[in-house]
């Protein structure tokens, strides 16, 4: 037995702010940015149907980037981010006493905090070939969307931890005329990472390994540009985040697709572009699926369309999401006691405007 469970509307607005500044030091080019970043998002009538319920979330995020070109063969990147990030729920539904026939409310508040480190080198040997090492150290906090009820039998998740990504990507570019082939592979490992079990019935943190490699393909020709990157992903449960039973070191980690495509298709007009995304997500485990025993979510493809238009010094954006308006299972759970299967649909066609200003 499987269905559909309904999610509600996300309102989110924000804004950035950077600057760029180029600046020459012992004769080495560098290109500086300092920037911050301001977003608000809330949820209401969230849980299940009930209107008193409501969920707010705001960020605050400064960021700093440096390029700097040592000759014509050497490049050396870096970058910091840190961000704050405060949730406030208010009257989410707890649980229910089967005892007194009572359902239980409550609210509160969660902040994450962290920074996000990154290295990166590349060389170029020839005016074809380029090889390059990334190193970065990423901070991801727990959604909005854990304090909020999923399911009648658990909603807030107070306890929960961010997310820290430690990972490093090797890899060359080679470059003829307009098209470029991009070829690596990479080795992540991440304490706390945010996944769903069954037994406790809530989200919890585990430590988990993803490897894989990645293949993409740019090409220019006049005013259009094309692009297609596929990425395989083999990730895995660590021992060490374990507290399931069924959970077997080695499973591919539910919730996470086994691979990805994404493409773009840009045309460029004076002052302006159209753009053309698309995703193609692979198949995933339920997640709570750590025995690997139910069945497995369906690929999906998702379609964006973006007009951008320069306004020097701004650029307006308006994107529109989901432009088929598709319904896609953005992931599901799976009742290991009564096989039913539910299939949490992802956001229908939503519109977005973003304007941006340069200094």
């Amino acid at each position: 037995m499987q269905g559909w469970i309904n999610t509600a509307n996300m309102q989110s607005s924000g804004y950035v702010t950077q600057v760029e500044i180029p600046v020459s030091i012992y004769n080495v080019q560098n290109k500086v940015i300092l920037g911050s970043e301001h977003a608000e998002s809330s949820i209401d009538n969230y849980t299940l149907g009930d209107p008193v319920a409501s969920l707010e979330g705001k960020s605050e995020s400064i960021f700093f980037s440096n390029q700097a070109i040592f000759s014509d063969i050497f490049l050396l990147d870096m970058g910091y981010r840190f961000d704050d990030i405060k949730y406030r729920y208010r009257n989410i539904f707890n649980y229910y006493d089967m005892n007194t026939y009572t359902s239980y409310y409550t609210s509160g508040e969660k902040s994450f905090t962290g920074s996000s480190p990154a290295l990166g080198i590349i060389i170029f040997p020839n005016t074809s070939w380029s090889f390059f090492a990334n190193y970065n150290k990423s901070f991801k906090a727990a959604p909005m969307e854990d304090f909020a009820v999923f399911s009648p039998s658990y909603n807030v998740n107070a306890s929960i931890n961010a997310q820290i990504n430690e990972s490093i990507e090797l890899g060359t570019v080679y470059d003829l005329n307009n098209l470029k082939i991009k070829l690596s592979g990479y080795l992540s490992t991440i304490q706390d990472e945010i996944l769903y079990n069954d037994e406790l019935m809530k989200n919890e943190n585990l430590n988990t390994t993803h490897k894989g490699y990645r293949v993409g393909l740019a090409y220019e020709f006049a005013k259009i540009s094309f692009d297609l990157n596929y990425e395989q992903d083999y990730a895995c449960l660590d021992k060490a985040g374990l507290q399931n039973p069924r959970m077997t070191t080695g499973n591919q980690i539910p919730d996470i697709p086994n691979y990805s495509i994404k493409g773009s298709v840009k045309y460029k007009m004076d002052n302006s572009s159209v753009a053309l995304d698309f995703k193609n997500v692979g198949q995933m485990r339920p997640v709570n699926d750590y025995g690997q025993t139910a069945k497995i979510i369906p690929t999906y493809t998702l379609i964006d369309l973006t007009y951008s238009l320069e306004m020097h010094p701004m650029l307006l954006s308006i994107k529109v999401e989901n432009l088929l308006d598709s319904v896609y299972p953005l992931y599901s759970a799976y009742n290991n006691s009564s096989g039913k299967q539910t299939y949490y649909p992802g956001n229908s066609r939503n519109f977005q405007v973003m304007l941006e200003y340069k200094f």
